[in-house]
Formats: C-alpha cells, structure tokens, sequence
C-alpha cells in the first residue's frame, strides 16, 4: 500500500513539472510572436521589403522581427532592389509599377501596430 502511494505521489509530480514546461515554452513562443507584430512606440517600427514577394514596396514591420527573420529586409531609400526580384510567377515591368508603390514619408507604432504615415 504504501509502496503504491509513493509511486501515485512521484508520477503526480512528474505529470506537474511536464505540465509546467509545457505551459513555460508554449507562453514563451506566444510573447516572442506578439513582438514580431506589435510595437509599444514609434522607434519599434522601420520600413522593410519582402524580397520574395511579387511587390517590392516598403512596408511597415517592427525591428524584432527585422532582426529575429529572414523573411524581410530593411528598406533603404533610393537603393536598388531589383535583384531581389526572382520570382517566375511575377512579372517586373517597371519598379514600383507593378503593385502601385508609395513611398511612405514614415512609419509610426499606432495601436500596437507598425503603420505608414
């Protein structure tokens, strides 16, 4: 009996900690994704370029997911990005023609998100 209630007790604390590691990561990976889209002020934001995009306008990101991914890169005005435009399935004609680009005058955290101005 009192070999039973030992090993209930010990696979009780193994279920918990399994539990609590569980809850610590998946938490953990909810904050980093919040912090690649949202913002708390203005200086959190930049202008990026999706370089395996059809359009190689700049769009508003924050820096964390600037620095954390390589799904975009920070944009540089004036800077040619038409090397970057490798994709079969998308037809260039003229920059900035093709998906209508404006150059935004900014960008600015507004409501939590990255957003031109």
């Amino acid at each position: 009996m009192e070999k039973r209630r030992i090993i209930s007790i010990i696979s009780f604390i193994v279920f918990l900690v399994v539990v609590s590691f569980v809850l610590y990561f998946s938490t953990d990976s909810v904050q980093i994704e919040e912090r690649h889209y949202k913002c708390e002020d203005d200086s959190d934001c930049v202008l990026a370029i999706e370089p395996n995009s059809c359009c190689l306008c700049p769009l508003p990101v924050t820096k964390f997911k600037i620095d954390n991914s390589d799904e975009f890169l920070l944009y540089e005005e004036g800077k040619d990005y038409s090397d970057f435009f490798d994709n079969e399935s998308c037809e260039l004609t003229n920059y900035g023609e093709y998906c209508d680009c404006l150059i935004p005058n900014g960008v600015e955290c507004i409501d939590y998100v990255c957003q031109v101005v």
